[in-house]
C-alpha cells in the first residue's frame, strides 16, 4: 500500500484525487486503471484488485509498472484498431 502511495505522491497525487479521476475519466479502460490504482493505495492486493475487476493479474501489475514510469500520461487509453466508435446520439 505504501509503495503505491508513494508513487501517486511522486506524481503529485493523493488517493482522493484517484477518486476524482476514476469519475472524469473520458472512457471505461481508463476508469478502470484509475480504479486499480484506487484500490492498491487502499491496500487491497492485486490478486483482489485484478478479480474484483475481473482481469488477470499480470495486465494489471504492467499497468502499475507504467504508471511508475511514465505517471498519469500511462493510464490514457489510446485507441489503437477495432471498428470506429458509433456515435451515441
Amino acid at each position: 500500500m505504501d509503495d503505491v502511495v508513494t508513487m501517486l505522491s511522486r506524481w503529485g497525487l493523493e488517493v482522493g484525487q484517484v477518486r476524482r479521476r476514476i469519475d472524469r475519466a473520458p472512457d471505461a479502460r481508463e476508469r478502470e486503471r484509475w480504479h486499480a490504482l484506487g484500490r492498491l493505495a487502499q491496500g487491497w492486493s492485486a490478486a483482489t484488485v485484478a478479480e474484483a475487476l475481473e482481469r488477470a493479474a499480470p495486465p494489471l501489475g504492467a499497468g502499475v509498472a507504467a504508471f511508475r514510469a511514465q505517471g498519469p500520461p500511462a493510464v490514457s487509453f489510446d485507441r489503437t484498431g477495432g471498428s470506429p466508435r458509433r456515435d451515441r446520439r
